[in-house]
């Protein structure tokens, strides 16, 4: 836009000194936001910053008379609409979430499966279950083992753990359950074997057509399909750009699919100036 500042029409320099005079102080906010949100992101956006935002590319983009330009630059945005367009319309199964999940390779620390192997030993000694039904304990302990194989969230499997294992015990024990759970929740920040995995979703009620836009996706290698023994697809990756990158990539920790994301929106805008100061008359019209 500066270089075209003096470009000798006026039409021109009105509409792109329009323009800075609304980005330049929208690239001063989003860089101090970029400060605190960069990984590990110590401030979130919310809705705030998200209208402010489309509201300073919609009014450029009319205004300015730079909406060729806008579309340019929101490229992946407008894939990943096209892409999530199946669970958008309903024709594959949306859930409320579909962001990625968090997966470590040892989800429950040997420490706190220790601890609730001795409470089930201190149970067992003391007599306190005298059915033969299994104690809150032991559901606990059986949870942590399949748990610690390293095939549920860290999340999921201590939450489940622990609620089972408060069951029945007593205000003390309940305490120290809370003391782990606080501390095995928090290690996955520090983790360096934390990663994160694309969330899936199930196929089961899926509309036919939906259905087909499935398979044409695993056709074009952009979408992970599983099967069950006689071929049938069970459940598809959530379709969002976030989780296919993770599926073209395979797992990554946090800080990379944010480092990911980054760059291919980068690359895009400027695969979009180029189009637009250096090929304008092939694809404006």
């Amino acid at each position: 836009d500066i270089a075209n500042v003096n470009s000798g029409n006026a039409e021109s320099e009105y509409n792109h000194l329009f323009t800075l005079y609304l980005l330049l102080p929208f690239v001063g906010v989003s860089t101090a936001l970029y400060y605190w949100n960069v990984y590990p992101a110590r401030v979130f956006v919310g809705d705030t910053y998200c209208y402010f935002a489309g509201m300073t590319f919609a009014v450029c983009g009319i205004l300015g008379h730079f909406s060729k330009t806008l579309l340019l630059l929101f490229l992946p945005q407008v894939f990943n609409f096209i892409y999530s367009a199946p669970q958008i319309f309903g024709l594959v199964p949306c859930p409320r979430h579909r962001l990625p999940k968090m997966a470590v390779d040892n989800p429950l620390p040997r420490r706190l499966v220790s601890r609730l192997r001795q409470e089930v030993d201190m149970d067992q000694r003391t007599g306190s279950d005298s059915n033969s039904e299994s104690s809150p304990g032991d559901v606990a302990l059986a949870e942590a083992d399949t748990a610690a194989t390293g095939l549920g969230a860290v999340h999921q499997a201590i939450s489940t753990a622990m609620t089972s294992f408060s069951k029945g015990k007593s205000g003390r024990a309940k305490r120290s359950a809370s003391r782990h759970r606080s501390r095995s929740i928090s290690a996955p920040s520090t983790n360096s074997s934390a990663y994160m995995v694309a969330s899936r979703t199930t196929l089961e009620g899926a509309k036919p057509l939906g259905l087909t836009i499935v398979r044409l996706y695993e056709c074009l290698g952009i979408a992970d399909v599983e099967r069950d023994d006689e071929g049938n697809m069970v459940n598809v990756n959530n379709l969002t750009l976030l989780n296919l990158v993770l599926v073209r990539r395979g797992r990554l920790t946090e800080s990379q699919l944010n480092n990911c994301i980054l760059l291919i929106q980068i690359l895009n805008s400027l695969l979009a100036f180029f189009i637009r100061y250096r090929l304008s008359h092939v694809f404006y019209f």
